[in-house]
């Protein structure tokens, strides 16, 4: 196997968001497949950036950090309107580490059973404020959720034409 040179690291560290892997191989004399690996070994060693990478708001990665003890990846996600997988990888880039006392938090303990609206509430209220989820009073939270449900129910008559 023919191991990489510095100018051809440098390349593909240059052009891997503006090429495809297939392109970037023509250009090195190598297998597409040889340059996605690579680029993979890159991007696990935080050398590149991932092709797919979404930016986020200061105001979502301060509502991150500020939940993300309390709350799991996939709530977090939900919260701004992003996926889990993307909220994972940006608290992982940041160095941001859930203890295991409160990885399993939202799955497995008393609050598992609560209607998932009561959480979600909470979230969209802590968003751009400088609250944590955990510090949303309930009753402001249900206020939240009848507000939602009643937008939802004017957005139903509006689209049926009452």
């Amino acid at each position: 196997m023919k191991r990489y040179s510095p100018s051809d690291i440098e390349f593909i560290r240059d052009n891997h968001q503006r090429m495809t892997y297939s392109e970037i191989a023509t250009v090195l004399g190598r297998e597409e497949n040889s340059i996605r690996q690579f680029c993979h070994k890159l991007r696990h060693n935080n050398e590149i950036e991932s092709k797919h990478t979404e930016t986020l708001t200061s105001e979502e990665e301060d509502f991150i950090k500020k939940n993300f003890d309390s709350m799991t990846w996939a709530q977090l996600g939900k919260a701004i309107s992003k996926k889990g997988s993307v909220v994972c990888h940006y608290a992982k880039k940041i160095g941001l580490k859930k203890s295991k006392e409160n990885f399993y938090n939202g799955r497995v303990n008393d609050d598992h059973f609560k209607d998932p609206s009561m959480e979600m509430a909470k979230a969209s209220l802590a968003l751009g404020s400088k609250l944590k989820v955990s510090d949303i009073p309930d009753e402001l939270a249900e206020i939240q959720i009848l507000k939602i449900k009643l937008k939802r129910e004017l957005q139903t008559k509006q689209n049926a034409g009452f």
